[in-house]
C-alpha cells in the first residue's frame, strides 16, 4: 500500500468518525429537548437587569517606573521589551522587599545614581537596584530609601 493510498484510507475514517459524531450531537440534542419539555416548548427567561460592561484601563508601558528607568540607562534610545522586563524584575522584588511603591524605588535609584556619578562611580540604575536587592531582604525591615543610602556609604568609602 502507497503512501497516498494510507492518506486517503485515514481521510475516509476521519469522514466517517466525524459524521457519526454529528448524528450523535444531534441526536441528544433532539433527546435533551425531548426529556426537558415533554409537549411543550419553553423560552429563555427574560433578564431582570441588563449586564454593564465596566470598561477597563489600558497600561501605557512608556509611563511605568520599569520603563523610564531603561530608558534612562539605554541612553534614552527606546528599550527592548527584555530589557524593561529586568527592570521590572527586580522593581517588583524591591517593592516586595521594601513595601515602597515603584515610583518611589525608581525616584530614589535616579538620585543616587546622580550621587555616585557625582562621586565618579559609574553604574547604572539597575545595577544599583540589584545590589540593593541582592544585600537586603524582607525580614530587614527597612525602606528603598534606608538601603540605597547604606549602600552608597559603602561604595563611596570603597
Amino acid at each position: 500500500m502507497t503512501i497516498h493510498q494510507r492518506i486517503e484510507r485515514i481521510l475516509k475514517i476521519i469522514g466517517i468518525v466525524g459524521a457519526l459524531l454529528i448524528v450523535l450531537f444531534i441526536g441528544l440534542i433532539i433527546l435533551s429537548n425531548i426529556v426537558a419539555s415533554p409537549g411543550t416548548h419553553t423560552t429563555a427567561p427574560e433578564p431582570t437587569s441588563i449586564p454593564t460592561v465596566v470598561p477597563t484601563a489600558t497600561v501605557d508601558v512608556s509611563q511605568s517606573p520599569a520603563y523610564q528607568l531603561a530608558l534612562d540607562d539605554n541612553h534614552y534610545a527606546t528599550p527592548s521589551s527584555a530589557m524593561v522586563a529586568a527592570y521590572q524584575k527586580v522593581l517588583d522584588s524591591l517593592q516586595a522587599k521594601t513595601g515602597d511603591d515603584q515610583t518611589t524605588i525608581a525616584d530614589e535609584t535616579v538620585k543616587g545614581l546622580t550621587e555616585l556619578q557625582g562621586k565618579g562611580i559609574d553604574d547604572t540604575c539597575l545595577q544599583l537596584m540589584q545590589a540593593v536587592d541582592t544585600i537586603y531582604t524582607k525580614n530587614d525591615h527597612t525602606s528603598y530609601h534606608d538601603a540605597l543610602t547604606s549602600l552608597i556609604a559603602v561604595l563611596e568609602n570603597a
